[in-house]
């Protein structure tokens, strides 16, 4: 025995209790007192026996002042009793519930750690447990849950009284007596779970606080105790009186007054929620008006009123990325603005009201997102809204992210994540063996090692102080005796439970075993038989065409009639030698970055070889599996283009402004005035303000340039793939320059179509949404497959207007390069975002095209990246629309090629790593020209390129500063107005009578087609409230859903690869087209298209 207690300080938990390392129960540095060791040992005899008398004996000579392992009787039995026993414990009186032991464990600590659910649930009934507690290690009890069981159920008991106390909260706000203030006060000062309500809770019809009452009642003292704990002085009942509007005491007053105008949160890195009046600058006729705020979540947002929060917000800004701009000359008055120049300008109506706005809304911005310890929220929150917002805000919390979100890191997860799976499939059966009792027994074992310890510890700190004590040794000695056998008992229990377990998880292994291998054999049977199948069917159909090709011979027919239906000629660009305008090499060392050429970059589209035509032909097969809306391509492509000029010989001039006709003069200021803030597609302009096109057709001038597409997919080098698609994606900007004429707003439904049989590709857009305003366009050619939207939030500031896109662009760029015949062509998936565009000088000076922003253009196929950045305009013209950017190689993780030039003029690409930039780049010249087939063969030919040009303008200009590209959208050629859908924009009749110079009868067909779609609208939205009157509750989301307007063309998904929201084209719309043009050249007329609305 005594080399036993000399080796007793080695003894240690880890090396007998197979959950050691998940439960840690005790401290046991030092050594405990034999008297108390002995209590504790003997009271987890009675535990494990259920004695219930010896526990309550036990508990009358409980060490007062117990710094061991197990303060209170609690901390044992939640371990390794059952909800009987625990039952009984907690009737034992004074014991204090949420006591803490050596490592700031509760008892409920322990039981969450523990996985017991039953006795959390049986701790969480009792009034005065503290659940918001932390350990020594800042842990609370829903950090250390072992499952999100136990996280659910805490989370459910907090939601639970979250209800409860605010029915007893309201029923005590409804009268104003000193009974029901004392007992509101009384709440919020001395119970533990105070925090999970808002001190700030408003009556639901009164609207006051607990402030408020204690104001009326002109209790100083309630008063101040309020306040302590975060009251706000400002907050406003329904009749927007504050506590100070309410109080006739001068002492009450003066302390309202003098209270803590600074935010207080009762935990560190908390955002602060905020709700209050403040008055928002609207406009110059509006000037400054009530508008209700709500600062949360680190987002400041605005109602026209209070009443108003159940609908969306009027506005709002991310404070995270905000700054605030405060009035030296009034400190009520403060500007909030946002990241993309949205600006709140705001005054509150006091000093102190203003201190703690701009305080919420500094310490917002100063919180990181992180995860936070505790469930509760700061206590300042001006005019909180009742129960939803309370309830609300404790669902919000970090914490509660692992009721369906367990993360796996060391804090968060549960501990034995082993066991947390077992735990998860054990759910799922009712006949596992041991279930229920398995975990307390080896909880309970745990514990017993733990009294064991304590007992060696305390016979050798004895034999050390007095060796002659023979009746505390023996004492000693017999417990110690006795905790061994009830540890091999126990361990004996343990391992005859785990081997009835064992064998039951072997049956279920075996059984699933028998099953996956029946579904297998099924599988390779079904593969077998489908195979068969395959191979029948491509023998029927070679049998089919033989006898056709015989049937064929035998009637000296043949099939070149069917054949001729398609023409030969090319369907996309070629790229032959004599291409040479295309490309530039920049060889001069002296101009590189201020390249100024205006040279057309395609003067003449060369004829396509033979061989060119069979490798578009090739490229159809792959086109059908990247994207399944796209089949037998040139074939479709062929047909679109009825109606269209096979060369391209649209029309060069606007017939109707020839001589010189202008739109009448206006002032835009006079109309633009009043309309300061507001998003700038709802602002109504008259039809002078606007160029005689649709925002579709604007959107489509994105093609002029489409064959730097062409030639991205011909480059052998995937950077400089990705290169070539970012010229292009910057490319259409150049068309803005000097035009600030605003195109018609697209109605809902409204289409535009495009082919180019020269350039090898058709295009079909639609405006899939009104609000907010959303353009969807999909564009097919044998090269590359394009898919944008045009999802602009705008702003009108006065100076000044931004457009800020939010939509993604996609290209499918099919690669050409080193394919070997017959092979399946690679497609990569590159996308970018559009950067902001502004218009300023609207008042004084003339108004100016703005681009500023930085261009991603990311290849997700190969990881290389191309950066460009727009810069904002400078003083001097040298420093206007200046682009500059790179190509970064994913392989060498290396930029590859510098850009640089103007949005307006060109780009330039130089090699990265050549020493001096090209200077004195003359496009102009034969000597700086560089064919595109050198470069193909030899892309290592030159170190500077000029990617791209903007095409020269004729030399007088064009109306409303069109592009030459821009007036080929809106011409009807021959033949073309009955194969278009009766919703494309040409057929529009308003954009029609603008660009025939008609202007009165231009905007009397504006305001017809607005009223139109506004009365269709509210036609729609009153058969909804029919419709939602006559149906049960339970089904209005079906009949919302049903009412919602559908896309013709168009489709809302998730595009797989960026995980970004798109518009998905269906197919269908050259095929009805196609439909529609055969039934009309059959003879039929009346021939319509099916499921277009009549918007015009």
């Amino acid at each position: 025995m005594s080399e036993l207690v000399n080796n007793s300080d080695h003894l240690s938990l880890g090396g007998h209790s197979p959950t050691a390392s998940v439960l840690t129960v005790s401290n046991t540095t030092e050594p405990e007192n034999p008297e108390a060791a002995l209590i504790h040992f003997k009271m987890l005899e009675a535990l494990r026996t259920e004695n219930i008398e010896n526990i309550q004996e036990l508990w009358n000579t409980w060490p007062k002042n117990n710094s061991g392992g197990y303060t209170t009787p609690l901390h044992l039995s939640v371990l390794s009793s059952d909800l009987q026993v625990n039952k009984a414990v907690l009737s034992l009186p004074d014991l204090d519930i949420n006591q803490q032991d050596s490592l700031g464990n509760t008892a409920l600590h322990q039981a969450s750690k523990a996985g017991r659910l039953a006795i959390v649930k049986l701790l969480l009934e009792q009034p005065n447990i503290n659940d918001f507690l932390d350990n020594k290690a800042g842990r609370n009890v829903v950090d250390v849950a072992k499952s999100s069981d136990i996280v659910q159920l805490i989370h459910d008991d907090r939601k639970q009284f979250i209800v409860d106390r605010t029915v007893f909260l309201e029923a005590h706000l409804s009268q104003p007596t000193q009974q029901n203030l004392s007992q509101i006060v009384q709440f919020f000062t001395t119970h533990p779970r105070h925090s999970l309500l808002d001190v700030n809770h408003r009556h639901p019809l009164t609207g006051y606080t607990a402030l408020h009452l204690a104001t009326l009642l002109d209790d100083s003292d309630q008063v101040s105790k309020l306040l302590s704990v975060g009251a706000n002085a400002f907050s406003r009942d329904k009749k927007s009186k504050t506590p100070i509007d309410l109080s006739k005491s001068d002492k009450v007053k003066t302390m309202l007054k003098n209270s803590n105008a600074n935010l207080t949160i009762n935990e560190p890195g908390q955002p602060p929620r905020m709700e209050g009046v403040l008055k928002k600058w609207t406009n110059i006729a509006g000037g400054n008006k009530n508008r209700w705020f709500v600062l949360e979540n680190g987002v400041l947002s605005y109602y026209k009123s209070r009443e108003d929060t159940a609908n969306a917000c009027r506005g709002s800004i991310n404070v995270i990325n905000a700054h605030l701009k405060i009035d030296p000359n009034d400190p009520c008055k403060f500007d909030v603005i946002g990241r993309d120049s949205t600006r709140f300008h705001l005054r509150a109506n006091t000093l102190s009201e203003a201190k703690q706005w701009i305080m919420g809304i500094t310490n917002a911005k100063s919180q990181q997102n992180s995860t936070l310890r505790k469930d509760h929220i700061g206590t300042v929150n001006l005019d909180k809204n009742p129960l939803s917002n309370d309830s609300q805000n404790y669902m919000n919390s970090p914490n509660l992210d692992r009721l369906f979100n367990l993360s796996n890191n060391g804090k968060t997860s549960p501990p034995n994540t082993d066991r947390e799976r077992a735990s998860s499939v054990h759910s799922e059966e009712s006949d596992i063996p041991n279930r229920d009792t398995i975990d307390m027994n080896e909880h309970s074992t745990t514990v017993q090692f733990d009294i064991l310890e304590k007992l060696l510890l305390s016979l050798k700190s004895t034999l050390e102080k007095d060796p002659l004590d023979s009746n505390e040794v023996e004492r000693l000695l017999t417990a110690i005796t006795q905790s061994r056998q009830t540890l091999s008992t126990s361990h004996q229990k343990i391992v005859e439970m785990y081997q009835q377990r064992e064998s039951y998880w072997q049956k279920k292994f075996q059984k699933e075993a028998d099953h996956n291998e029946l579904w297998s054999e099924s599988l390779r049977t079904l593969a077998m038989e489908n195979q068969s199948i395959l191979d029948a069917l491509e023998k029927s159909k070679t049998n089919s065409k033989l006898d056709k090709s015989i049937k064929s011979n035998e009637n000296g027919d043949t099939t070149l009639n069917s054949i001729a239906e398609v023409p030969e000629e090319p369907v996309g660009p070629s790229f032959d030698d004599d291409d040479n305008d295309i490309f530039y090499d920049a060889e001069d060392d002296s101009e590189f970055f201020n390249a100024e050429d205006e040279q057309e970059i395609i003067q003449e589209e060369p004829e396509q070889t033979v061989d060119e035509a069979e490798q578009v032909e090739k490229i159809e097969k792959p086109a059908s599996k990247a994207l399944n809306t796209v089949s037998a391509i040139k074939t479709s492509l062929a047909k679109s283009y009825q109606g269209y000029p096979a060369e391209g010989k649209f029309r060069v001039q606007l017939k109707y402004f020839k001589d010189g006709a202008k739109p009448p003069s206006i002032s835009l200021w006079a109309i633009l005035k009043n309309s300061i803030g507001k998003d700038l597609t709802k602002i109504t302009l008259p039809v002078f303000f606007n160029e005689p096109s649709s925002m579709l057709q604007r959107m489509a001038e994105d093609m002029e340039y489409s064959r730097l597409l062409d030639i991205a997919s011909r480059q052998v080098s995937s950077p400089e793939r990705t290169m070539w698609v970012l010229a292009f994606a910057m490319s259409n900007y150049s068309s803005t320059a000097g035009r600030i004429a605003k195109p018609f707003n697209p109605l809902l439904g409204e289409t535009f179509e495009y082919c180019r049989p020269d350039l090898g590709y058709r295009y079909v857009s639609e405006q899939v949404s009104h609000h907010p305003p959303i353009s969807a366009c999909y564009c097919e050619s044998p090269n590359y497959v394009l898919a944008t939207e045009v999802n602009v939030k705008s702003a009108f500031w006065g100076k000044s207007f931004e457009l800020m896109p939010q939509g993604v662009c996609h290209v499918f760029l099919k690669v050409h390069a080193d394919r070997k015949d017959g092979a399946e062509i690679p497609i990569e998936h590159i996308s970018w975002k559009k950067v902001t565009t502004a218009v300023t000088n609207l008042i004084v000076g003339n108004p100016t095209i703005e681009h500023y922003g930085e261009m991603i253009v990311t290849n997700h196929n190969t990881g290389d990246v191309c950066r460009l950045n727009f810069k904002s305009n400078g003083w001097l013209s040298s420093d206007r629309n200046v682009l500059d950017g790179e190509v970064v190689s994913a392989q060498t993780g290396k930029a590859e090629w510098i850009l640089s030039g103007h949005w307006d003029k060109s780009l330039i690409a130089k090699r990265a790593g050549v020493k001096e930039a090209s200077q004195n780049l003359d496009a102009h010249s034969d000597a700086t020209s560089h064919k595109l087939s050198e470069f193909l063969k030899d892309p290592t030919s030159s170190d500077s390129v000029i990617l791209w040009k903007r095409s020269p303008f004729p030399e007088k200009p064009l109306p409303f500063k069109l592009t030459p590209f821009a007036i080929t959208l809106n011409d009807m050629t021959d033949g073309l107005e009955p194969l278009l859908a009766p919703t494309d924009c040409r057929l529009r009749p308003d954009q029609r009578a603008m660009e025939e110079i008609r202007f009165d009868d231009a905007s009397e067909e504006k305001n017809r087609l607005e009223e139109k779609q506004r009365a269709v609208r509210k036609a729609k939205e009153a058969e909804l409230q029919r419709a939602l009157e006559r149906a049960p509750t339970s089904e209005h989301s079906a009949i919302k859903a049903r009412f919602a307007h559908k896309p013709r063309w168009f489709k809302r998904t998730l595009e797989p690869t960026t995980k970004e929201d798109w518009w998905e084209f269906n197919g269908e719309y050259w095929l009805e087209r196609e439909r529609v043009a055969q039934e009309k050249a059959n003879g039929n007329n009346e021939a319509t298209w099916k499921d277009c609305a009549d918007i015009f």
